[in-house]
């Protein structure tokens, strides 16, 4: 928004604190985005094979398969990757690592 002289104080004290709002909400989800950052490298390179997988839809038994493991230890790894990032269910997961971005960028 273009302001022109003379300045009106009323538009000038709005813009600029539609400018803060802004900022400090686009702040906010940068903290937020590298929380979950953080926690994303937390985990061993076999706990994100099996959270993709979990992620495309597939259960403990067909992940078990498809890296050649028992369904026990596909078990384990899921309960270590739902304690490390903090959440207790497959729709918690999708919901805030959901996003390719945050997976992309993962170790």
């Amino acid at each position: 928004m273009a302001i022109t002289k003379p300045i009106d104080a009323d538009l000038l004290l709005e813009t600029v604190s539609g400018a803060m709002t802004q900022f400090q909400t686009q702040a906010n989800q940068r903290q937020q985005a590298t929380q979950l950052r953080d926690k994303l490298n937390t985990l061993s390179a076999r706990e994100h094979e099996v959270m993709g997988l979990m992620m495309e839809g597939k259960s403990n038994k067909e992940i078990a398969k498809d890296l050649e493991l028992s369904a026990r230890t596909v078990e384990a790894h899921r309960a270590n990757l739902f304690a490390k990032l903090e959440i207790n269910s497959l729709a918690k997961l999708i919901k805030l690592y959901g996003g390719q971005s945050l997976i992309d960028k993962a170790p």
